[in-house]
């Protein structure tokens, strides 16, 4: 992960607007589990260019994360709190 993480900052060194290194460092970030983080860098990508398809979809796959965390976590809370 760590070779991933420095060809994605070379690429964004080179050309900070690319879109693809951009969503590239998302990735990366969302690999680690840095959820937030990683939707910082597609939103950036989308906000440079618009149809960027690799940005959306992953922001897409972020909303099903973090629904599927939420509904765990409304789970647990209502395990702990049943009898």
């Amino acid at each position: 992960m760590n070779q991933a993480d420095k060809y994605a900052e070379l690429a964004m060194a080179a050309d900070r607007y690319n879109p693809s290194a951009l969503v590239n460092k998302g990735n990366v970030l969302f690999a680690k589990s840095e959820y937030e983080k990683a939707l910082h860098f597609y939103k950036e990508a989308v906000n440079i260019e618009s149809s960027c398809v690799e940005a959306l979809f992953n922001m897409g796959t972020f909303l099903i994360v973090s629904i599927y965390m939420y509904d765990r976590t409304i789970r647990g809370v209502q395990l702990l709190l049943s009898p």
